[in-house]
């Protein structure tokens, strides 16, 4: 192999080296972008959330005033009322007519 061929074959592989490093750094650049991206629909999501929850904690403290109940009442109401559908979930022995 001459020296134009030896330096031809060099050029090639230093341009498809450059071509790779080029592919490369575009990938990198997607990835990040779609990393921001999907940040960005995460903190959308969160937001959303949050002001439902908010919302709903609102409506709940505004039919406690209403009503007249704590929370402790509301917790007692709610652990009766668990006890009792499970009671009333189990089979029972014998049907009653």
């Amino acid at each position: 192999m001459t020296d134009a061929e030896h330096e031809i074959n060099i050029q090639t592989i230093r341009n498809e080296t450059e071509e790779i490093k080029r592919q490369i750094m575009q990938l990198e650049f997607q990835h990040k972008k779609d990393i921001v991206e999907a940040d960005r629909r995460f903190d959308a999501r969160m937001a959303k959330l949050e002001a439902a929850s908010n919302r709903n904690q609102g409506q709940i403290d505004h039919l406690i005033k209403l009503v007249g109940f704590t929370y402790n009442e509301l917790d007692s109401i709610d652990a009766t009322l668990t006890e009792t559908g499970v009671v009333l979930s189990r089979p029972r022995k014998r049907a009653r007519v």
